[in-house]
């Protein structure tokens, strides 16, 4: 099958709770890109470089982030294959992003052709040919969903962050179509996005868990776009989140002191591709010694963690999966947030900053001579993060 893709034209879903159950798609409002509204957002308190790597030279002034609002497509007769290619009948790409113009559908074609990189491939045999890109595997049988269906399928689908700032928002669309009953297509072969699924209230029966191996055929599918672009969670997703916690009885309160620690993960790993923290024993020790409790995430149930962070006065931690979870704590935590990379530098601070938090950034120094192509082994002057986190400490306790 040919592919094509063009600039995003895309609907509104109604406000929340001011329209009727079931409420036509055909009478929602379409979506004028070019009027998306710009946030600003808030700088860390402190950026710590004590190795001059100069990666946080543009954090103390602020920046913009677009805003989408709570949006889909709707396509009849499509088809799927990998973790979110959708097509319509005629091999156009229906996807959960916003592209504006062509320059953006032009590049997200090559990203879906491209085999260079694991982070990038996304399971589907799309192929450039003659100019123009096309696929197999969209012309081979199929699996035919004849319910309605909301697609969960996102980029990035197994890596926990991206789960709680860009699929599980999606849950709300079938909170404002007030359709509650569509079948729900995501890639959740791991056990922690099922509990995931189950924790935000999704019946497992409900679950379409996709075969990446597989074609889907779709009578009806409602696409919705990513709400939080850049990891910048807006009211919405907030307020879900917070209904979440107080469905499972969990209030949130300021009281714990919390370091992530990611020691068992890197030595299980053998201390290689795991973004080593060289100094964490010492970082560990140290902020023992100064009050924090010790935890590894993973090795919590889903309940546990939203418990743990919902509780936090600080949470400390390199970046990763488990600094995600200062979604469930209450606006004003402490975050240090310990970076080595600038990858997704500025995607953490929307994150936390959207989220109400005192966050401030820490730098540490990657080591050069690690052979690994990405995540390098790093070091952080332990004493002087200490006096930076104290210092933290004291300024939100005089909130």
């Amino acid at each position: 099958m040919k592919l094509s893709l063009v600039p995003s034209t895309v609907t509104i879903a109604p406000p929340e709770r001011a329209t009727p159950p079931g409420l036509p798609l055909s009478v929602m409002q379409t979506i004028d890109l070019a009027q998306r509204p710009i946030f600003i957002e808030r700088p860390p308190l402190f950026v710590y470089d004590p190795h001059e790597t100069g990666l946080g030279g543009g954090l103390s002034h602020g920046w913009t982030a677009d805003r989408t609002p709570l949006a889909f497509r709707t396509v009849f007769d499509a088809r799927s294959i990998g973790q979110r290619l959708i097509v319509d009948s005629s091999g156009g790409i229906v996807l959960d992003d916003i592209l504006r113009d062509e320059a953006a559908c032009a590049s997200q074609l090559a990203h879906f052709a491209d085999r260079s990189s694991s982070l990038y491939h996304e399971d589907t045999d799309v192929q450039l040919i003659n100019g123009g890109y096309e696929s197999d595997r969209l012309n081979t049988p199929h699996v035919f969903i004849d319910e309605p269906v909301i697609s969960l399928m996102s980029v990035e689908p197994s890596n926990y962050g991206s789960w709680l700032f860009r699929v599980l928002p999606k849950l709300l669309f079938l909170e404002r179509i007030g359709n509650p009953d569509f079948k729900i297509a995501c890639w959740a072969p791991h056990q922690w996005q099922q509990d995931l699924l189950a924790f935000f209230g999704v019946d497992p029966e409900r679950i379409i868990n996709i075969n990446l191996g597989i074609c889907y055929h779709y009578r009806e599918i409602h696409v919705p776009v990513v709400i939080n672009p850049v990891a910048y969670m807006g009211e919405d997703t907030l307020s879900f989140y917070r209904r979440t916690l107080e469905n499972h009885g969990i209030e949130k309160k300021r009281e714990r002191l919390i370091y992530i620690s990611r020691q068992t993960r890197a030595a299980a790993a053998g201390y290689v591709n795991v973004r080593h923290f060289v100094d964490e024993p010492q970082m560990v020790e140290a902020m023992r010694d100064i009050g924090f409790e010790i935890v590894e995430p993973e090795m919590l149930s889903i309940v546990e963690q939203a418990r743990l962070f919902s509780s936090a006065a600080m949470v400390v931690g390199a970046s990763g999966a488990g600094m995600f979870n200062t979604a469930f704590c209450a606006p004003g935590t402490g975050i240090v947030d310990i970076e080595a990379f600038d990858s997704w530098l500025y995607a953490h601070c929307n994150y936390f900053s959207s989220c109400g938090h005192a966050y401030g950034i820490a730098f540490g120094k990657v080591d050069q001579d690690d052979h690994e192509s990405w995540h390098k082994r790093w070091t952080i002057g332990v004493p002087g993060l200490v006096r930076k986190i104290q210092h933290l400490r004291a300024a939100i306790s005089d909130m």
